[in-house]
């Protein structure tokens, strides 16, 4: 049961993270001071309470803690000075909303939101990603996954929807984006979308399932079981009944009656009614356990690329630097319980889960297996190598000092010039060696014999 319509339409909170990769060869040392400061956090052991150090100190970088492992020293993060009087409410600007169906606008609208956030997220093995966060509480529900969906695409939406004053609050982040073939600023480093936690709470009594796959598909509101309010033009976005139920079924997460989440690879998306407490979700869980899988599912992807292309040109060396990489991740990083409660946990399955990230996990141990075995395989070689090379040179001696034993009896025998002795001695020394050469290597001196093998 919902309260009235006007409330049911709109969000009573609503904060959304926009998450995108950037170029990995990207340094704090390039970042400008007087637009970006470093963050260290405060209230470590505050903090250990809840969740495991080890998860704290793969994800923060925190004041006093100097006995970081090596692996993690990258970790860090730096957030963006706000342009804005008021920098807790963060930056505010409005955006026009024009729905047309085909050359007919059929409704316009201001979308009001405020940047509250932008922040970098530095880790392990070269790989940085952004976070927008924004928060477009009280909007209409409609408006507001209309506009998600544009952020989600951010490539190709941005100069369509963006305002000037957006423009110049997020210029410092611009600027350190790649610039595509034709000219404009690429969001995502890998692929075309960006990534997007969705927290959002309407004044609804109870979870809406049809209103939580809406808002994480960024559907039209009613698309799923009120296609008769819509416009023909989106009445064809309805989901088949079996998507939605299968969706639902596998990847949704809950706790308690007061909130639901659905885990996508594209968004994670938590939808709350009354009484649902959005601080967790916002504070803990984004920053602690997303952020933490987007890395890992980026780094598996990444390795796995590299062993399915260009690995076997790779020297030893690289290969050696891939496993240790991956023996770092899978101590720090590869394991599912992060806290004392419950709740983490779960949720971090969830969005694993979500992101397919386990077969991405098996996928990448495969690879290793793969490469150990090869190694093995190569250093078998190497020793046997090594070894007939040391049994040929001990056969040579043994049969070079045979040789010369015998040839000395025979000149102690014979009566003959110095001139035959030496023709004598290169004659025997010849057969010596081609009677070695014929039982050390058969195949080659009888190409045509056949094997008493069955075959």
């Amino acid at each position: 049961m919902g309260n009235s319509t006007a409330e049911a339409n709109k969000s009573i909170y609503s904060h959304t993270f926009v998450v995108g990769r950037l170029p990995g060869d990207l340094s704090p040392a390039v970042l400008n001071p007087s637009h970006w400061q470093p963050v260290l956090h405060t209230g470590f052991q505050d903090l250990c309470t809840k969740y495991y150090p080890a998860l704290i100190d793969s994800m923060r970088e925190y004041e006093g803690r100097g006995n970081r492992p090596g692996f993690l020293k990258p970790v860090r993060q730096y957030v963006l000075r706000l342009s804005s009087e008021t920098p807790d409410a963060g930056v505010t600007t409005t955006m026009k909303i024009v729905e047309r169906q085909q050359d007919t606008v059929i409704r316009e609208a201001d979308y009001r939101c405020a940047i509250h956030s932008v922040q970098l997220h530095f880790f392990p093995c070269n790989f940085v990603f952004f976070s927008i966060e924004i928060d477009d509480s009280h909007t209409d529900l409609n408006d507001m996954t209309q506009m998600h969906s544009q952020w989600k695409e951010p490539n190709d939406s941005y100069p369509f929807f963006t305002t000037p004053q957006l423009d110049t609050t997020l210029k410092p982040l611009l600027d350190l984006l790649p610039v595509g073939p034709d000219g404009k600023r690429l969001f995502t480093h890998q692929g075309t979308k960006a990534r997007m936690y969705q927290i959002v709470q309407t004044a609804d009594t109870a979870v809406q399932d049809d209103l939580l796959f809406e808002i994480a598909t960024f559907m039209p509101i009613g698309v799923v079981n009120n296609t008769d309010s819509l416009p023909e033009n989106k009445r064809r976005l309805k989901p088949s009944s079996d998507y939605f139920h299968r969706t639902l079924q596998e990847n949704s997460v809950s706790a308690f009656d007061n909130w639901k989440a659905l885990a996508l690879n594209d968004s994670f998306t938590v939808l709350g009614c009354n009484g649902f407490n959005p601080y967790a979700h916002c504070h803990h869980y984004f920053p602690l356990l997303y952020m933490r899988c987007l890395f890992e599912e980026f780094f598996c992807f990444d390795r796995n690329d590299r062993f399915r292309s260009d690995l076997d040109g790779k020297t030893d060396t690289d290969v050696e630097q891939h496993l240790n990489e991956i023996h770092n991740m899978d101590r720090y990083y590869f394991y599912d319980d992060v806290s004392y409660d419950f709740l983490p946990s779960l949720m971090l399955r969830a969005m694993a889960k979500g992101m397919n990230l386990y077969a991405d996990r098996d996928e990448l141990v495969g690879h290793i297996k793969d490469s150990l075995d090869e190694e093995r395989r190569r250093q078998a070689e190497a020793r046997r190598r090594r070894s007939d090379a040391t049994l040929l040179a001990v056969q040579i001696l043994a049969s070079a000092s045979v040789f010369v034993a015998l040839f000395n009896l025979i000149n102690g025998y014979c009566d003959a010039s110095i001139s035959e002795r030496r023709l004598g001695f290169f004659i025997v020394l010849l057969a010596i060696i081609a009677l070695w050469l014929m039982f050390a290597y058969p195949k080659s001196w009888f190409p045509f014999r056949k094997s008493n093998k069955k075959k």
